[in-house]
């Protein structure tokens, strides 16, 4: 038994090799414990038998060798339960702070695949400790060891960013998986009992063949910080800006490749056109289905906008002739009505944006003799598992013939589903008024590790998911209109470069903190969120999402102009569109401070969660946030009270963090022991900005 200690700046970690297994025996970052446990997966596939095994650090292998130096620690791992000729090969770089692994996979095993193999990460404990993850704008689970916590990407919310933070009052770690090529993962993190395990599987490259040697892309960092969220995004926000992909080019005017009245636009709205006969009852399920005069979809946008008296934006659903979510590709011709109303809505300083599917192609589209269908095209380019079948996923929607639609997963490396997103969009640009495209799911599916042979990509794992739709979008964009604006659903980063913006519509769940606006204001545009549904009648959940949205750098809305006829709403929503428009300089080109410190004599809230989400959400009555124009010359403070009455308040920031000596202050704050702070109250539903101007 020999024992390993790496030690730095108020970390370390204690490493026990035994004869045939190594694993963490202990240490801290911090105030977080590692425990007892391995520190890698791996999934290996007999190809004879078809049987899959998961083995670890812990398991059975002929051989570890451990080599250690100043600057580094080495584990080479061989011959796992009986199994020759395969080996994993981890390297740890030691830092003051950190530590950074790279893992290489090494199989020269005819029988064998390797299916995945995971990030090391320790096993977490601690009697307290707060869980970041990056789900949506990402969330923190309070005493996460406590109140439990689980999550698996294969079968929920997609992670936009890949990194997690667990630390205590002061201190914790950051676990980051560092990959500058954004390829295909899988990632599970569960917290109860004290503990938290977060596991991140990167797909084999060349899975699914014998003998795939490869190496994980990127590194798995293990940093010691100090503070919280904020602290630890700070440190991806680090790698990012210097070694991602992604990360488009901006200037002084933000992204230059996105015009600029999309830049300045403060609200956007969604609805569908009503339903043709043709498309029997199938319909958006998400969206309120509500009874309004077939008129509403083009007649209320025209209304709200001249309440608000900004521009507007429109995401339009149901346009098209085909039934929603069958006989996908198919979405031309449009319903002629569209192309006419179209034209109404751009002469009320309306942006009108339809809606495609550029994932999924539908199953049985040939039911309806569309020349190039799935049975001829699309089945040689979905993405398919290990086992041969395909990632089909089933909607409520129905045929002609009555059967239940099966929506299938396209791969993205698929040259001939370039071809027909391209072609349906020069199509919908030249023959409808439109200013822009939205682009459905390109960046809310999770990337799938497709093991078809014959398509142009390394089976599994591998970057071709982003890469894939990215060299789609980079066709399409080739022939951009110039003034026209795409975006996608949701807000995985590894797509940025490729759209002006992202539809957050999903940041609606409790325990929600501004992290993806941390790293990348000013590099996309991002808004919206899901006020109606099943939420459509719950006015204190729309006036704080709302609130929350100015103060996270989003855009407005996203809502229907049914908000027209609810006045506590559209009262609200008028004062938080203002000052976003009034603000909207400021929007374009800067970065978000740390969120300062607000107490208010005003209770929490309390309300049922949309969409899947299972925790009620706690909506603060009065909320703030702060940013910094990226030429230094303004700090802009954001308050609301979403309350219908009046409330007390305590605001304070860290004055130093926020470089506060180099501004005038305003006269209402007073610097307290290094904290700048100010009391008052504010009126029933006020929303305003204090500056701090540079001196």
């Amino acid at each position: 038994m020999e024992k390993y200690i790496v030690s730095g700046k108020n970390f370390c970690i204690e490493f026990q090799k035994e004869k045939n297994c190594a694993y963490i025996s202990g240490g801290y970052f911090g105030e977080i414990k590692l425990s007892k446990a391995h520190f890698f997966m791996c999934e290996i596939k007999d190809l004879k038998t078809g049987k899959k095994q998961d083995i670890s650090s812990l398991s059975n292998w002929e051989s570890v060798l451990v080599e250690e130096s100043g600057e580094y620690i080495r584990f080479s791992f061989s011959a796992p339960e009986g199994i020759r000729n395969i080996r994993i090969l981890l390297s740890g770089e030691k830092y003051d702070d950190r530590i950074e692994w790279h893992t290489e996979v090494v199989n020269d095993n005819p029988d064998f695949s390797v299916m995945s193999v995971s990030y090391p990460t320790p096993s977490l404990n601690a009697p307290y400790f707060d869980l970041f993850v990056p789900i949506n704008s990402g969330r923190v689970f309070k005493d996460a060891g406590n109140r439990g916590f689980s999550h698996d990407s294969n079968n929920e919310f997609v992670i936009s960013m890949h990194y997690f933070a667990v630390y205590g009052k002061n201190s914790g770690i950051y676990i980051g998986t560092e990959d500058p090529d954004a390829c295909v993962k899988r990632y599970r993190i569960n917290a109860k009992d004290n503990s938290a395990e977060i596991r991140v599987d990167f797909f084999g490259i060349d899975g699914n063949k014998p003998e795939n040697s490869f190496k994980i892309r990127g590194i798995s960092k293990w940093q010691y910080f100090e503070g919280d969220w904020y602290d630890a995004t700070l440190i991806y926000k680090d790698f990012v800006y210097k070694k991602a992909s992604w990360l488009p080019e901006i200037n002084e005017d933000g992204r230059p490749d996105t015009p600029r009245k999309f830049k300045e636009a403060p609200v956007w709205i969604y609805d569908y056109v009503p339903n043709s006969e043709y498309q029997r009852d199938n319909m958006p399920r998400t969206l309120a289905i509500r009874n309004y005069p077939d008129d509403y979809w083009y007649n209320a946008p025209i209304q709200l906008q001249k309440e608000l008296n900004v521009p507007l934006v429109y995401h339009v659903y149901n346009w098209h002739k085909i039934p929603f979510n069958v006989e996908y590709p198919h979405f031309m011709p449009a319903k002629p009505e569209f192309i006419e109303k179209v034209k109404k809505l751009k002469e009320n300083n309306i942006y009108v944006i339809p809606y495609i599917n550029s994932v999924s192609w539908e199953a049985d589209d040939k039911e309806m003799d569309h020349e190039v269908n799935f049975e001829n095209t699309g089945k040689f380019g979905c993405a398919v598992k290990d086992d041969g079948t395909n990632w089909t996923f089933p909607y409520p929607q129905t045929t002609l013939s009555g059967k239940n639609v099966g929506l299938v997963q396209m791969c993205p490396s698929f040259d001939k589903w370039h071809e027909i997103n391209f072609n349906t969009v020069r199509q919908m640009e030249k023959e409808i008024d439109i200013d822009g495209v939205y682009f459905d799911q390109v960046s809310a599916c999770i990337g799938r590790p497709c093991y078809n042979p014959q398509h142009n990509h390394t089976t599994g794992g591998g970057s071709y998911w982003v890469d894939g739709y990215n060299k789609m979008m980079e066709k399409i964009n080739s022939k951009k209109p110039k003034d026209s604006f795409y975006f996608s659903e949701c807000v995985t980063e590894g797509y940025m470069k490729s759209f002006d913006g992202f539809l957050s519509w999903m940041w609606v769940a409790s325990d929600e903190v501004p992290a993806y606006p941390a790293v990348y204001s000013g590099y996309i545009q991002i808004f919206g969120r899901l006020t109606g549904g099943k939420k459509a009648d719950d006015v204190e959940f729309f006036k704080f999402q709302t609130a929350k949205s100015l103060l996270y750098g989003q855009q407005i809305g996203w809502c229907n102009a049914d908000v027209i006829y609810n006045a506590e709403k559209l009262d609200f929503f008028k004062k938080i569109v203002k000052l976003r428009y009034d603000y909207k300089e400021l929007f374009i080109s800067s970065y978000m401070l740390r969120p300062p410190f607000v107490s208010s004599n005003l209770k929490p809230k309390y309300t049922e969660p949309n969409l899947r989400f299972k925790s009620e959400v706690e909506m603060a009555q009065v909320l703030s946030g702060a940013w910094k124009f990226k030429d230094q010359s303004k700090i802009v403070i954001f308050i609301t009270n979403i309350a219908s009455t009046e409330a007390g308040f305590e605001l304070a920031f860290d004055a130093n963090e926020y470089g506060i000596d180099s501004y005038t202050i305003p006269e209402e704050f007073n610097i307290i022991n290094g904290k700048c702070k100010i009391k008052g109250t504010l009126a029933p539903t006020e929303c305003k900005a204090w500056e701090f101007v540079k001196k």
